[in-house]
């Protein structure tokens, strides 16, 4: 074999190796920072303006399956308590279904796809349940004095 015909062979050989690593290490990399991507996403942030669903079966009164929804956010500066959750009649007044989380400035908050329209609510704070401290609108709904939020 001559000096040519071995640099011609190498040469051959490594453009094929190339052809073929090349397109596995860039894959490989984008596939590392597409999951480096998502585990640092936090779920909170991801708010979509509308969608399509009945948020809490059997719990809300009336609710059209086919209205939109939009995300609507309820929070309640509680720094002292130790569980915070929600009730209203989007979801049959039950105080335990929907649990706010803690941030780190002692707020408490969650988020909601609700229908248009006006929806009575409370926060159940360590057990009791108490008004909107930041939403003067109060009304009777249901039997009982709630704050109510207006969804437009």
């Amino acid at each position: 074999m001559t000096d040519q015909s071995k640099w011609a062979f190498w040469g051959a050989f490594l453009g094929v190796l190339a052809l073929i690593c090349l397109p596995s290490v860039f894959f490989v990399d984008a596939l590392s920072g597409y999951r480096r991507f998502f585990s640092d996403v936090s779920a909170v942030g991801l708010r979509p303006g509308r969608v399509r669903f009945i948020p809490h079966r059997g719990g809300g009164r009336g609710i059209d399956a086919k209205a939109p929804l939009d995300f609507v956010e309820f929070s309640l500066k509680a720094s002292k308590a130790k569980t915070v959750a929600l009730t209203g009649d989007f979801n049959g007044w039950n105080d335990s279904a929907l649990k706010l989380s803690r941030g780190t400035d002692g707020r408490w908050q969650i988020v909601l796809p609700l229908p248009k329209g006006r929806h009575g609510y409370l926060f159940v704070v360590d057990g009791s349940a108490q008004l909107d401290p930041s939403n003067r609108e109060i009304a009777q709904i249901d039997g009982r004095k709630a704050s109510v939020r207006t969804v437009r």
